[in-house]
């Protein structure tokens, strides 16, 4: 296996999913909190009710501005070290 060397997210495909991708995705981000970083888990447990809730849509108002994107942008770089 060879990590990509860029990454194209779609934001919106994430919103366009059912509600058990949205949940087994999640599943996957918290695996690499709990294995690799300490900030990414302190997001998901502060707010990752809501991220689930809003589908990781930022304009939701249960999720602070950001911390949508934060997720991702973690999740991506420790999947890519």
């Amino acid at each position: 296996f060879y990590a990509p060397s860029s990454c194209l997210l779609d934001t919106s495909f994430i919103s366009s999913q059912d509600d058990r991708n949205i949940s087994n995705g999640f599943g996957e981000i918290l695996k690499l909190a709990l294995v690799r970083s300490s900030d990414l888990f302190e997001l998901l447990e502060t707010h990752g009710s809501a991220l689930v809730e809003s589908k990781f849509v930022a304009d939701s108002g249960n999720v602070p501005d950001g911390v949508g994107q934060r997720v991702i942008d973690l999740s991506i770089q420790i999947m890519l070290e």
